[in-house]
């Protein structure tokens, strides 16, 4: 009896590192996904010097190609800290103007969302942020 005890014991203990390990991969793969977004949106943003109509549908088009797409932050999304500045899809960009370099940058946010399905009900929005070199003089 006690030899069965001890193997499903070994058998729980060897499912919870498993389960550790899987949810590990998944967040490794989706910050890589969120970081690849971000430097890609920031090439277009520097290729087009700016950020306007026609760039905004490029990047549109290529982060619905790579199947991006985090609920919680936009304009109807329950993230109040990041509604302003957000597109749908989930990523910002915001203008930022500096006396110091003299002109116009842009800082661009995407993000990961760490969903727990029975512990939480809301989940954990890790933000991945970069800025472009000077664009506008």
């Amino acid at each position: 009896m006690r030899d069965a005890f001890g193997g499903a014991f070994f058998i729980k203990l060897m499912l919870i590192f498993f389960a550790i390990y899987i949810s590990f991969i998944a967040i490794a793969l989706s910050y890589a996904k969120a970081f690849r977004i971000k430097n890609t949106i920031i090439n277009y943003i520097e290729e087009n010097e700016g950020y306007g109509i026609e760039v905004q549908d490029m990047i549109d088009d290529y982060v619905a190609s790579a199947n991006y797409y985090v609920e919680s932050v936009g304009p109807n999304g329950s993230n109040l800290k990041y509604k302003d500045g957000c597109n749908g899809r989930g990523y910002c960009v915001w203008e930022v103007y500096s006396d110091k370099v003299r002109g116009t940058y842009y800082k661009v946010t995407t993000f990961i969302e760490i969903q727990f399905p029975f512990f939480f009900k809301n989940g954990i929005l890790v933000p991945i942020s970069g800025e472009t070199r000077v664009v506008g003089k």
